[in-house]
């Protein structure tokens, strides 16, 4: 990480703490409180302790942290769809709000759109890529969209 970034972060970090109890603040007020969009989006990329949290939005990544029972239902949720190659998270987020369990977990962390449970796959499990649309394992022979459709079906487009 360069100094930039490093500096960038901290303060980022620091006012998420001082102005938002729920650790979410939109990547718009940190431009105009720390520098430019960009910046913003390159701390990000490279920090540990920020998460893009949907389209305009970053969240603290101690606010995400879960019980270890919970963890470990959803990380084994995770890789059970996995299986298939990879996944729609929007599929996936339907999914999982009708499992009582699954559902509270995501309340408890108020994910809502997709997006947001992307980056809490992505956190929880370091070998996934994609974005909110499609998500999979980094040694996935599955490399486009077009190819993953014939593995899970139609994928609900933005």
């Amino acid at each position: 990480m360069s100094e930039a970034n490093h500096q960038t972060e901290k303060q980022m970090i620091s006012y998420i703490r001082a102005h938002h109890k729920s650790g979410i603040c939109s990547k718009r007020e940190l431009s105009k409180q720390i520098g430019s969009i960009s910046e913003i989006n390159q701390a990000i990329d490279t920090s540990s302790q920020l998460v893009e949290w949907g389209k305009d939005q970053v969240i603290l990544a101690e606010k995400l942290i879960i019980r270890i029972s919970d963890r470990k239902i959803i990380t084994k949720y995770f890789h059970h769809a996995f299986e298939k190659g990879g996944f729609s998270p929007h599929q996936l987020l339907q999914e999982m709000k009708t499992d009582r369990r699954l559902a509270a977990i995501l309340r408890e962390k108020r994910i809502n759109e997709p997006a947001q449970l992307a980056s809490l796959i992505k956190m929880l499990l370091p070998n996934v890529k994609g974005d909110s649309q499609f998500l999979q394992l980094a040694d996935s022979p599955i490399d486009s969209l077009n190819k993953a459709e014939t593995f899970i079906g139609q994928i609900p487009k933005p």
